[in-house]
């Protein structure tokens, strides 16, 4: 009984369509990591007050020769956001290892992924247990809204249902320097996906900003992205002053967590 407290009380639904508002509870202590650029503006939010940003800590991905990495070369960790006080990060743990030796117990399959409560969470990618790079992303369904309709409506020929479109976004992304161009930021660009689409997200959204060099806007185009002009207001840059608003649906192969392995929490 005491474990089934801790789970419902820290764990988030995978069903999180059935929360139409999933948005307004996310906390406004957005963090970026701490080798990336100087803060963005604090204009730049995710209507929570989330600011996201993705810069050119990713950028060398464009083309780059050399080895490139593949979901089983990398080891990926999904965890609390790092404001999380110390105290709940250790409940989490306590839940997460609770519904795993439940689910032993019953003999039943483990998710390939759960997310923690709260509407946030931190993706780190691991290399012979090093950490060589770390993602901040929502994890819960946003809330639609008309100018997101209309441009999915636009971009991809897709009519929004009764509840709209839900979407997830990209806080930040950063790889470390010595593991830039092996491929880690699109993998992530998977792993995320999956993540928000288990979480019930039809749609992901970022700013990018690559000070107009067009190199990131094309490393993410080529990764699916479409610049969303009508969203640029709506994520806090207008005129693309503080970078380029972008979506891509969060669709992904039926396959991808037996190539995906994620270690929740």
């Amino acid at each position: 009984m005491q474990n089934h407290a801790i789970r419902s009380s820290i764990v988030a639904s995978s069903n999180a369509k059935s929360s139409p508002s999933t948005c307004s509870t996310l906390s406004n202590k957005g963090r970026r990591p701490h080798s990336c650029l100087p803060p963005p503006p604090p204009q730049l939010l995710l209507r929570d007050n989330t600011r996201l940003y993705s810069n050119n800590n990713i950028v060398q991905e464009t083309n780059a020769p050399g080895e490139k990495y593949s979901h089983e070369d990398v080891e990926w960790v999904l965890s609390p956001p790092p404001e999380t006080p110390m105290l709940e990060k250790i409940k989490i743990k306590a839940a997460a290892n609770a519904i795993r030796s439940e689910l032993l117990f019953k003999d039943e399959p483990i998710p390939p992924v759960l997310c923690p409560k709260g509407g946030k969470a931190e993706l780190e990618c691991f290399r012979n247990g090093n950490k060589i790079a770390k993602f901040g992303l929502t994890t819960s369904r946003g809330p639609s809204h008309p100018f997101i309709d209309s441009t999915v409506q636009e971009l991809y020929g897709v009519s929004a249902s009764l509840d709209g479109k839900g979407i997830g976004a990209i806080i930040y992304m950063f790889v470390e320097p010595d593991y830039r161009g092996k491929g880690i930021g699109t993998l992530a660009l998977e792993a995320i996906a999956a993540i928000q689409s288990v979480q019930g997200c039809d749609f992901t959204v970022l700013v990018a900003d690559d000070n107009g060099s067009g190199k990131l806007i094309q490393w993410y185009e080529d990764n699916g992205y479409q610049q969303a002009p009508k969203l640029q207001d709506l994520f806090g840059s207008p005129d693309a002053k503080y970078g380029i608003t972008m979506i891509r649906p969060t669709s992904v192969r039926s396959d991808i967590f037996a190539k995906c392995k994620i270690k929740w929490w």
